[in-house]
């Protein structure tokens, strides 16, 4: 175990995390933005030029939630196309179980947060959404009664169906479960026939552009790491042209700006965006823009020792180990700490004042709550690998001694 351990951390790709980490803080922003601010958040509510020099332009990315998942969902089919072409021998039957117990990890203390919080009537949305109506976003969001087998089916089957009940953002497990599916499948085959790789993505990503279309940035992930792996053979066109732009330093900072720029577009493709609406059918999906772009981002990245060296740093990489749970809590969070404290503080200071101090608050809360709870599933993950391995060992020398 202890072997296994130290070789999985050695191969683990620790600016991965960063980038997760940072990820991971841009939409509990954009979901602090979705409530407290919306006039940067949408562009029919932006007045001033402040709102709209913060909308229309890459400042934008900081509060785009939508570049953020994005990004987790790149990051899941780079990830797994890497798996599968390490272990070419794996297959893909155990698939789904394994996809959905690792989902489950995630969307159970998500779901329960929010279920023990209305249960305990400490979600404050509709209250202060009530005396603000700056906040009216939040009325859409856990305005019911939880019951036990409404909380069992959201977290073990609505919630992988079309999104929760019970958590917001769980939109996007279902494309999470489904994406890491096709992923697994697609790289199984493409890994095997390298000569056609590419065009196994490209293909998918053109199919499924047209009816599941966040998948398209699982396959531009898996793309990505099929252009930067290296076994020393079937380097087809796209191979010898990503290795020969990419062995220019020189071009290094122009890609990158380029991959910046585009990631960032904002969600209706305004202010510097506004060409996206000439072009046709891209002018409703700006999220093609934002998957090309993170593309070049992380092909830039591959490259840069020194971008790798900052995302890898111990505060990017902590926030990297606690994302997954900062995106389970922020939003039951802000919802009932951070809507509750905005109401304490709207009373006495100014509008602003109070959103300030409901996001730290949210922010320090989640933060604190994702770091204790991934420490506590860490050692009842432990515990029950330690108690099954010991079973087994039981089982073994008894069935020996027989």
């Amino acid at each position: 175990m202890e072997k296994e351990d130290v070789i999985k951390r050695t191969e683990r790709l620790q600016y991965l995390d960063g980038v997760r980490g940072i990820a991971s803080v841009f939409v509990v922003f954009c979901h602090l933005a979705c409530v407290f601010i919306p006039n940067i958040f949408f562009e029919s509510k932006a007045v001033s030029s402040v709102d709209k020099l913060w909308l229309y332009s890459p400042l934008n990315i900081i509060t785009n939630g939508n570049a953020a998942v994005i990004c987790f969902f790149f990051l899941s089919g780079f990830l797994i196309a890497r798996k599968t072409y390490k272990s070419k021998n794996q297959t893909v039957a155990d698939s789904p179980l394994k996809e959905y117990r690792k989902l489950l990890r995630v969307v159970i203390p998500g779901v329960l947060l929010s279920a023990l919080l209305m249960l305990c009537g400490l979600m404050f949305h509709l209250n202060a959404a009530a005396e603000y109506p700056e906040l009216s976003f939040v009325n859409d969001y856990c305005n019911f009664k939880p019951t036990f087998l409404g909380v069992i089916y959201d977290a073990f089957l609505n919630t992988f169906i079309k999104g929760s009940k019970y958590v917001g953002p769980f939109w996007t497990i279902c494309y999470e479960f489904f994406g890491a599916l096709i992923i697994k499948t697609v790289s199984y085959f493409a890994v095997r026939n390298r000569k056609y790789s590419k065009l196994y993505y490209l293909v998918f990503s053109f199919l499924f552009l047209f009816v599941y279309d966040y998948i398209v940035a699982f396959f531009a992930g898996a793309f990505v790491f099929d252009c930067v792996y290296e076994d020393g053979e079937n380097y087809d066109a796209i191979d010898r042209l990503v290795r020969f732009v990419f062995s220019k330093k020189i071009l290094y900072i122009p890609l990158f700006t380029i991959g910046v720029f585009f990631a960032c577009i904002n969600l209706e493709g305004v202010g510097i965006y506004s060409f996206i609406k000439y072009i046709p059918y891209f002018g409703n999906s700006t999220f093609i823009f934002r998957v090309f772009g993170i593309s070049i981002c992380f092909l830039c990245i591959e490259k840069i020792e020194l971008l790798k060296k900052v995302l890898s740093s111990s505060v990017f990489r902590w926030l990297g180990s606690i994302s997954a749970y900062t995106y389970a809590f922020h939003f039951p969070i802000i919802l009932s700490a951070g809507c509750g404290v905005f109401l304490v503080f709207s009373e006495r200071i100014s509008y602003y004042g109070a959103v300030t101090i409901a996001s730290l608050v949210s922010i320090t809360l989640t933060l604190l709550l994702s770091y204790f709870y991934n420490k506590f599933s860490r050692r009842i993950s432990e515990f029950g690998d330690k108690t099954i391995f010991f079973i087994k060992n039981r089982i073994s020398a008894l069935l020996h001694k027989g």
